[in-house]
């Protein structure tokens, strides 16, 4: 569906408030769920309670220092964990009544607790969105029920902070660059306000540049980015709005058939022997063929063991060329040691 023009696509983007338990749920999912977030709309106000003298808060504190998250202190009363919930429904109260413009809270915590609290703002004309772990709040809590929308951290896809290289990264040539840039582009037009499948081209550069503040399309071999846009046409459409001014980018629909994880073809087995931030070369057993591959297209329980010398089982996507090009692969397990 495209945009019939930017007035209609802004009453459809939300106005967020955010408020994180960051003693309820781990830091290790902040980029997934800032990122989640983001793609519903404007958050305007983002804050992350806890009692920030405590040790078990430092990579809350990190994440707060590299986000515009506003790190909201609540001493404990008499050991009393409660504090930070009462802080955060007192907040989001006044928050509700002084901010009439804000008509979504997001609720991060995975405490059952906030029930009643998901109601008050709720029964104040205002859309709660939930975010928590499934493991703790359960499918059918009542704190699950009581939100417009619950989203399980555990569902949520990773958004990868290292998935572009520079352009000038040593021994990655330009194909493989390329294949960085597609990914990054994909997983900032994820994060980006959408009507459906399409955004305004003045959002997504929005987001690109609140994931990567000094991206220059020049760089790239682009001259804006309309061009980049239109270089990845196999995965999207863009095209004027019916305002005839503003520029709208729509995700092409694939047929479903085929993901990175379960690509068709024989699985080969071979070595890592190169390792760039999130992406890697592994040489075949039997050929020495070399193949680039992005980590997080492989299954997230082997992530952390794809590294330098370690034997995996993978499926080509495309075989390397004659004149140097780098073959592509998906790693989908570990492989035995070489005897």
């Amino acid at each position: 569906m495209n945009i019939s023009n930017t007035m209609a696509y802004d009453a459809a983007v939300k106005k967020i408030a955010v408020c994180i338990d960051a003693e309820n749920v781990s830091a290790d999912h902040a980029n997934k769920i800032t990122a989640k977030i983001s793609s519903y709309g404007d958050v305007l106000i983002q804050r992350a309670y806890a009692d920030w003298s405590m040790n078990n808060t430092k990579k809350w504190k990190d994440a707060v220092l590299n986000s515009p998250i506003q790190a909201i202190q609540q001493f404990h009363e008499k050991d009393k964990k409660e504090s930070v919930d009462k802080a955060i429904i007192m907040d989001g109260i006044e928050i509700a009544i002084k901010n009439p413009e804000i008509d979504t809270f997001c609720l991060v915590s995975s405490d059952k607790g906030y029930s009643d609290f998901v109601l008050k703002l709720r029964s104040m004309g205002k859309y709660v969105l939930g975010i928590g772990e499934k493991r703790n709040v359960g499918e059918n809590s009542r704190y699950v029920k009581a939100c417009n929308e619950f989203v399980y951290i555990e569902d949520l896809q990773e958004f990868d902070e290292t998935a572009l290289l520079s352009p000038d990264t040593e021994g990655v040539s330009k194909d493989d660059i390329e294949f960085s840039l597609s990914k990054f582009i994909a997983q900032c037009f994820e994060a980006t306000p959408k009507v459906e499948d399409t955004v305004l081209l003045s959002r997504l550069g929005d987001t690109i540049r609140k994931q990567q503040s000094d991206f220059d399309c020049g760089k790239y071999g682009f001259s804006g980015l309309i061009a980049l846009v239109r270089h990845f046409s196999d995965d999207y459409d863009i095209s004027r709005n019916e305002d005839g001014c503003t520029w709208v980018v729509t995700k092409k629909k694939t047929d479903g058939t085929e993901t990175p994880a379960d690509v068709s073809g024989a699985e080969c087995v071979g070595t890592i022997f190169r390792r760039i931030s999130t992406y890697g070369f592994v040489r075949r057993d039997g050929d020495d063929k070399e193949y680039f591959y992005y980590r997080n297209d492989s299954p997230e329980e082997i992530r952390d063991s794809l590294k330098k010398d370690v034997r995996v089982r993978f499926k080509v996507l495309e075989e390397p060329s004659d004149t140097g090009k780098n073959g592509r692969v998906v790693i989908i397990g570990l492989a035995e040691a070489a005897v």
